[in-house]
């Protein structure tokens, strides 16, 4: 087990990353708080897939705890639901000793986060991500957030959870199109921090696409370090954070602009290269580097050019909603290198529009 700290003074927590630390939350839990009151926030998938375990940690150490089901997928990040949850909480008799587990992938992370943080003003959370783009990504630094019909996450606070448990052999139970999703994440922390990492998934993409469990040990230990170094360094994005949205500015706006009929990795897959040859159509980094990078996703499984019947104008409009909207200019991570990156708010929408209008030809444009 590798356990790697977010270091935010009296408010640290630890991220643990290896096989079986699911079976860790029952102890954990009883730790932290005397009280037994307890919620899992999950959907019915992840239920089935891992509730036996869950349950039978916290059985370990007398818990019993409230299960509150929510929707699978995106659709579960709505006001709605929200509600659902925190009635739901309430009628539990919950109160600031209680805990919220959040089991699941991003958006049952960032649901359960928004409820936890909300909830008289904040109760504990425990983050026990089961996607791999979670674990790398969603679970670590306290981003939490619901959808609007006018964009995503622009509803949210930050509330760090009390631990992250991040367990290897869930990835096990995640069919391939969600394991490639979550790869999407894996080769931005190589683009922006780490060119040993982005080397490494080059060389070995056979055994990621096998879940080799020593390389997903290596690779999950290595983005949640990458991550928690980053969150530690700029808790509330004011500074160094805005880089993890690499990829993440075309990528959201493809999302809401295809009603979220593409998985979140698979829009920041797309948005990581727009982003790239950006870079690369102003000079920024040489020409092969948004090459190298498309070739990598591409092995990895990852959609590289726009879906069909998207438009050009709608991405752009939708991009125009985006939280990281600075002084009513645009804020784009671009890429300098493998391993480097930089923030601009000086793209021009001709050269986006013209990026964007370039990547497949089978993109509709206006």
């Amino acid at each position: 087990m590798t356990n790697i700290l977010v270091r935010l003074g009296r408010r640290s927590y630890p991220v643990l990353v290896g096989r079986g630390v699911i079976g860790r939350i029952g102890a954990l839990a009883r730790k932290m708080s005397g009280s037994a009151n307890l919620f899992v926030v999950t959907s019915a998938p992840v239920r089935k897939l891992h509730g036996r375990i869950i349950g039978r940690s916290f059985n370990s150490v007398r818990i019993i705890p409230k299960w509150i089901i929510i929707p699978d997928g995106e659709k579960a990040k709505t006001m709605s639901v929200l509600e659902n949850v925190l009635r739901a909480l309430a009628r539990g008799n919950a109160s600031r000793d209680s805990i919220v587990v959040a089991l699941g992938g991003g958006t049952v992370g960032d649901l359960a986060g928004f409820a936890a943080a909300v909830y008289a003003r904040g109760i504990r959370i425990i983050q026990v991500p089961t996607t791999l783009l979670a674990q790398v990504d969603a679970a670590i630094g306290g981003k939490t957030g619901l959808d609007l019909p006018e964009g995503k996450n622009l509803a949210g606070a930050f509330h760090h959870p009390r631990a992250v448990l991040s367990d290897q052999m869930v990835l096990q139970t995640l069919n391939a199109r969600q394991f490639r999703s979550g790869l999407a994440e894996v080769v931005k922390y190589g683009v922006i921090r780490s060119p040993r990492l982005f080397e490494y998934l080059e060389r070995n993409t056979g055994k990621v696409l096998r879940r080799d469990s020593q390389v997903m040990a290596r690779i999950v230990g290595e983005c949640a370090r990458i991550k928690a170094d980053i969150v530690s360094l700029d808790e509330h994005e004011s500074g160094v954070r805005i880089i993890l949205n690499y990829g993440h500015t075309v990528g959201h706006a493809i999302e809401l602009v295809s009603r979220f009929r593409l998985l979140h990795g698979e829009a920041v897959s797309i948005g990581m290269v727009a982003a790239s040859r950006i870079s690369a159509s102003l000079g920024m980094c040489h020409p092969s580097v948004p090459v190298r990078i498309a070739r990598l996703l591409s092995l990895l499984g990852l959609p590289v050019r726009m879906p069909s019947g998207l438009k050009v104008a709608g991405i752009i409009r939708a991009m125009g909603r985006d939280k990281k909207i600075k002084n009513a200019r645009l804020r784009f991570v671009l890429t300098r290198s493998i391993g480097g990156v930089t923030v601009s708010d000086s793209v021009n929408s001709m050269v986006i529009r013209k990026t964007l209008s370039g990547m497949g030809g089978n993109i509709l444009c206006e």
